[in-house]
């Protein structure tokens, strides 16, 4: 008997875990293209920050965003985070960053 080429796609297609399969090979995907895209921001793997001469005494109260694994707060359309040498401010905003700070600026106009 001969098969067709697709015939053994959809018989697996209509099995009980072909969603979670699909569900997966898309994640693993995306997930890869995820972390690609946001390296564009970085110079030789390290964000581009330099030492803040200045930071307000309440900054903890201006809005923030978990970023790379710390907060970045956003104080007067500069992004600053904290560091072990003190605080940082990124000379370069990554892209996430800068829509965030774009969303919040138009929701202030608003």
């Amino acid at each position: 008997m001969e098969t067709r080429p697709g015939a053994v796609l959809l018989a697996a297609l209509r099995t009980p875990l072909a969603p979670f399969a699909l569900a997966a090979l898309a994640f693993a995907t995306t997930s890869c293209d995820y972390v690609a895209a946001n390296r564009h921001s970085r110079t030789g793997g390290a964000l581009a920050a330099d030492r803040a001469s200045r930071v307000p005494s309440d900054i903890v109260f201006y809005p923030h965003v978990l970023f790379g694994g710390d907060d970045a707060y956003l104080v007067d359309g500069r992004w600053y985070r904290p560091a072990a040498e003190g605080w940082r401010v990124f000379t370069s905003e990554p892209l996430e960053l800068d829509l965030l700070r774009r969303t919040l600026e138009q929701t202030a106009e608003r």
